[in-house]
């Protein structure tokens, strides 16, 4: 079976949307960017990739609210999350991970360590 490389990108600052989505394009996954929360749900709803990279601070719906309505649900809750924040607080890692996110992860980041997650992530949901 092969790897299903989809990813959605939730982040709201244009910049590092787009730096995101290239880091992952070069690595040959395919990537859908959403800007904000409501929207971001939809497409998971929809399309249901493997992984979604997901900033807290969006606009209309946060990113912890955006993981809890995902793992509440049976037709997505099986989507690995990574959190990747500007939010140095442990508060907001703890309460991440106890809502189902797999991996937290606070920018600046090392685009090879967050690949190399990704790539750990898809590994574990095929197995």
């Amino acid at each position: 079976m092969s790897t299903d490389k989809r990813i959605l990108i939730v982040e709201d600052e244009y910049v590092m949307a787009r730096a995101l989505a290239f880091l992952f394009r070069k690595e040959g996954f395919e990537t859908v960017v959403s800007g904000d929360g409501v929207e971001a749900l939809d497409l998971l709803l929809d399309q249901a990739p493997p992984v979604v990279i997901l900033d807290l601070d969006l606009p209309r719906m946060n990113g912890f609210e955006v993981c809890k309505r995902l793992k509440e649900d049976a037709h997505t809750d099986h989507i690995r999350i990574i959190a990747l924040t500007a939010s140095p607080h442990e508060e907001d890692r703890s309460r991440m991970l106890a809502l189902g996110a797999d991996e937290f992860m606070t920018k600046p980041f090392d685009p090879v360590v967050l690949v190399e997650r990704v790539v750990q992530l898809l590994a574990e949901a095929e197995e």
